[in-house]
């Protein structure tokens, strides 16, 4: 399973490097929509933090601290 900077460096690597619409895709790459890459971006996010939020509430030490912060 990668880990949360993989996935994070994938969705951003998948975002627009700053080309103009008139210039052709790179080596005839097929290139998503602003909206499919920002849809995306966005379902790797909260993938990431939901296996992150996972994890912490799996170790009862990290889930208690996080129960203090929470109830502040």
């Amino acid at each position: 399973m990668p880990s949360f900077e993989e996935k994070f460096l994938a969705a951003a690597s998948s975002l627009p490097c700053g080309r103009t619409r008139s210039q052709k895709p790179f080596r005839g790459k097929i290139r998503k929509s602003r909206k499919e890459q920002k849809r995306a971006f966005e379902r790797m996010i909260e993938q990431a933090t939901f296996a992150a939020f996972e994890r912490v509430t799996a170790e009862p030490r990290l889930r208690r601290s996080l129960e203090d912060a929470l109830a502040c």
